[in-house]
């Protein structure tokens, strides 16, 4: 029969401070108080079960909710049930694991078979007490990292003058010519960003960027662990990238500008 079914805040073992939870079920069956430790993986921010056991045993006795004797069992779930694996813990005087199968668990708390087929991350109570201890833990949690006013000031003004697609789209479809498109993209430089930069809102843009002896007309600077170039450039609706002839070559221009493109690169 089961008793009690909570999620267990305890410290972290190394500082004290409340940084870790996991899942307690208390049974009363045929072996006796059995004690179910269940790990919350990506739910708990502090250290796993298996790390932390002999706090988390510690703490439960010492806040009352389990009483000695108690078997206490060590139990990860994995994403097939009948896959999680089960651990009896001994402190003796320190921890020391026996492997158990799952029939054998289910005769230690009484053949409930539902109890261990519950997922822990689809149970709306258990996920409820997580949070909220979690939340407790650190109030943004779930969050990106607090940015500065001045930050958050910026990313609002982006926002508030940011251009539409539509618009360009309606430049392009009228046969704008380069020196408009430039124009109108100049004022926003974002929409670039939006469209390259990887991870999304990391990344600086530049128009009319020194590249050999000319320029490119917009280039984005994005990624972390390597930095990712893209060259931009804007030519008018009416411009034809192969030259309107029977040899379908590049235009001069576009030529010039690969060549800056190879020369750039092997420098």
């Amino acid at each position: 029969m089961k008793i009690l079914d909570i999620v267990h805040q305890f410290n972290d073992g190394r500082t004290h401070i409340s940084r870790g939870i996991c899942r307690v079920r208390y049974f009363v069956g045929p072996a006796g108080t059995v004690v179910l430790l269940t790990d919350l993986g990506d739910k708990n921010d502090g250290q796993s079960v298996t790390n932390a056991v002999e706090v988390i045993i510690k703490s439960l006795l010492d806040q009352g909710y389990i009483i000695s004797p108690a078997t206490f069992i060590e139990h990860y779930e994995r994403s097939d049930w009948a896959s999680d694996s089960f651990d009896k813990v001994t402190l003796a005087p320190h921890a020391e694991w026996e492997k158990l199968s799952r029939s054998r668990v289910m005769e230690m708390i009484g053949d409930e078979d539902g109890e261990l087929s519950d997922r822990s991350a689809t149970n709306p109570r258990i996920v409820s007490q997580a949070d909220r201890l979690l939340f407790r833990h650190d109030p943004f949690i779930g969050s990106r990292y607090p940015e500065s006013n001045e930050v958050t000031k910026r990313r609002l003004e982006i926002i508030e003058n940011m251009i539409s697609k539509t618009s360009v789209d309606a430049l392009v479809q009228s046969g704008s010519g380069e020196q408009e498109l430039q124009r109108l993209l100049k004022t926003d430089l974002s929409i670039f960003g939006e469209a390259y930069a990887k991870p999304d809102d990391e990344y600086i843009c530049f128009s009319e960027f020194p590249l050999a002896d000319g320029f490119v007309d917009f280039v984005v600077f994005t990624g972390r662990s390597r930095m990712d170039i893209i060259l931009i450039e804007v030519k008018g609706a009416e411009f034809n990238l192969l030259n309107a002839n029977h040899y379908k070559a590049e235009p001069p221009r576009v030529l010039r500008r690969l060549q800056h493109l190879r020369e750039w690169s092997h420098e």
